[in-house]
Protein backbone atom coordinates (compact mmCIF):
# COMPACT_ATOMS: atom_id res chain seq x y z
CA UNK A 1 0.00 0.00 0.00
CA UNK A 2 1.30 3.53 -1.06
CA UNK A 3 1.91 6.22 1.55
CA UNK A 4 -0.92 8.12 -0.57
CA UNK A 5 -3.15 5.38 -0.15
CA UNK A 6 -2.56 4.91 3.56
CA UNK A 7 -3.00 8.98 4.05
CA UNK A 8 -6.49 8.52 2.11
CA UNK A 9 -7.39 5.51 3.72
CA UNK A 10 -6.53 6.97 7.64
CA UNK A 11 -8.88 10.22 6.34
CA UNK A 12 -11.79 8.99 5.44
CA UNK A 13 -11.79 6.75 8.56
CA UNK A 14 -11.49 9.89 10.46
CA UNK A 15 -14.17 11.42 8.55
CA UNK A 16 -16.38 8.29 8.90
CA UNK A 17 -16.03 8.40 12.57
CA UNK A 18 -16.72 12.43 12.56
CA UNK A 19 -19.75 11.60 11.14
CA UNK A 20 -20.52 9.11 13.78
CA UNK A 21 -20.10 11.27 16.71
CA UNK A 22 -21.91 14.17 15.69
CA UNK A 23 -24.90 12.05 14.13
CA UNK A 24 -24.73 10.68 17.94
CA UNK A 25 -24.51 14.76 18.83
CA UNK A 26 -27.71 15.18 16.58
CA UNK A 27 -29.94 12.53 18.06
CA UNK A 28 -29.02 14.27 21.10
CA UNK A 29 -29.93 17.75 20.42
CA UNK A 30 -33.19 16.78 18.55
CA UNK A 31 -34.40 15.24 21.36
CA UNK A 32 -33.74 18.32 23.79
CA UNK A 33 -35.30 20.48 20.84
CA UNK A 34 -32.08 22.42 20.92
CA UNK A 35 -32.76 23.79 17.04
CA UNK A 36 -29.71 25.87 16.81
CA UNK A 37 -27.64 23.25 17.82
CA UNK A 38 -29.27 20.65 15.36
CA UNK A 39 -28.45 23.17 12.25
CA UNK A 40 -25.00 23.31 13.30
CA UNK A 41 -25.02 19.22 13.51
CA UNK A 42 -26.39 19.14 10.58
CA UNK A 43 -24.37 21.90 8.68
CA UNK A 44 -21.25 19.52 9.72
CA UNK A 45 -22.33 16.38 8.74
CA UNK A 46 -23.57 17.51 5.48
CA UNK A 47 -19.47 19.21 4.85
CA UNK A 48 -17.92 16.80 5.92
CA UNK A 49 -20.39 13.95 4.12
CA UNK A 50 -18.97 15.95 1.11
CA UNK A 51 -15.36 15.70 1.76
CA UNK A 52 -15.84 11.71 2.21
CA UNK A 53 -17.64 11.57 -1.32
CA UNK A 54 -14.68 13.38 -2.58
CA UNK A 55 -11.69 11.22 -0.61
CA UNK A 56 -13.57 8.19 -1.77
CA UNK A 57 -13.31 9.32 -5.86
CA UNK A 58 -9.53 10.06 -4.84
CA UNK A 59 -9.27 6.95 -3.50
CA UNK A 60 -10.90 5.43 -6.49
CA UNK A 61 -8.52 7.04 -8.73
CA UNK A 62 -5.03 6.55 -6.37
CA UNK A 63 -2.95 3.50 -7.80
CA UNK A 64 -3.40 -0.10 -6.92
CA UNK A 65 -1.73 -1.54 -4.39
CA UNK A 66 0.44 -4.24 -5.84
CA UNK A 67 -1.26 -7.78 -5.81
CA UNK A 68 0.56 -11.21 -4.64
CA UNK A 69 0.01 -14.14 -7.29
CA UNK A 70 -2.47 -15.68 -5.14
CA UNK A 71 -4.70 -12.66 -5.03
CA UNK A 72 -4.48 -12.87 -8.82
CA UNK A 73 -5.33 -16.07 -9.40
CA UNK A 74 -8.33 -16.36 -7.02
CA UNK A 75 -9.63 -12.88 -8.17
CA UNK A 76 -8.91 -11.54 -5.06
CA UNK A 77 -8.03 -7.61 -4.98
CA UNK A 78 -6.62 -8.07 -1.24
Amino acid sequence: MTDQTKKLDSEIASLEASIAEKAASLKVAQTGWNDWRVGNLRAAIGHEQVLLHSLMQRTALAPLRDKRSTAIFYGSNN
